[in-house]
């Protein structure tokens, strides 16, 4: 009894061990230095098989079916101690997952079900410097949802291809020197760009605006002799007779 016990347990240890060494590279695209990982559309559900290298600085799983709802999956994230990189796109995150990462500097949750960009509190005191959370369905952003990141160094936010129509949240991101919203539905340029903070680089493409007059907050711009900012309105349907003054000082 107590040798068929050892045995078994000596195959269940064995088996438990040829999982857990499983080669991250056989399954993925990896760069020489072993810095780059590229796990892109490998049919997975978790990461419970899968240990990466420590010195990886960017990882992509883009189009995977992961969730990163279990600690496990969440810990194979955090414990890289020199990732600088998440790429996430397309899997059916549903939320932003609630990663403890000191070192990422990019974060990309594109098309991945998201209706809330809330960050968990997990996120308070991050390095990210750049987020992407471009084509989803966030109807709206409440002030707090970026609460948390108030303190990062955050400096550019893509919310591309939403269906945003304000932007409160704003406030709460003083370093932010770029945001990109083409694809939303604004109908009017948003009166937080009156006190632009950092803020240099805005693109409204594609959107709804058609009157920019006087109460436009680029008539405080002008006003205030405001330098080098950047707009792009490209794609909007302006009526020209509404928004004479946009068209005669600019």
């Amino acid at each position: 009894m107590y040798i068929h016990l050892s045995i078994i347990i000596i195959i269940v240890s064995v088996i438990k061990s040829s999982v857990a060494t499983i080669d991250v590279c056989k399954l993925c695209q990896c760069s020489g230095d072993l810095t780059l990982i590229n796990c892109d559309t490998k049919g997975l559900q978790n990461l419970d098989d899968i240990d990466f290298p420590s010195n990886v600085k960017t990882l992509t799983l883009i189009n995977n079916t992961l969730k990163f709802d279990t600690i496990n999956d969440r810990i194979k994230i955090e414990s890289l101690p020199k990732l600088t990189n998440l790429i996430l796109n397309q899997n059916p995150l549903e939320i932003i997952p609630p990663f403890n990462m000191r070192t990422s500097q990019f974060l990309s949750l594109e098309d991945t079900l998201l209706t809330s960009a809330e960050f968990p509190i997990s996120y308070n005191n991050s390095s990210l410097q750049r987020i992407s959370l471009s084509n989803n369905k966030i109807h709206s952003i409440n002030e707090t949802d970026f609460l948390v990141l108030h303190n990062s160094q955050l400096t550019e936010l893509s919310l591309k291809n939403n269906q945003l129509k304000s932007c409160e949240f704003l406030l709460n991101l003083p370093r932010l020197y770029s945001i990109n919203l083409d694809k939303n539905q604004f109908t009017s340029l948003p009166q937080q760009l009156t006190t632009p903070g950092k803020l240099r680089n805005y693109s409204f493409m594609h959107n709804f605006i058609t009157v920019i007059d006087e109460t436009s907050p680029l008539n405080i711009w002008l006003k205030n002799n405001y330098t080098n900012m950047e707009i792009y309105l490209a794609n909007n349907s302006l009526d020209c007779c509404l928004s004479l003054w946009f068209i005669r000082f600019y």
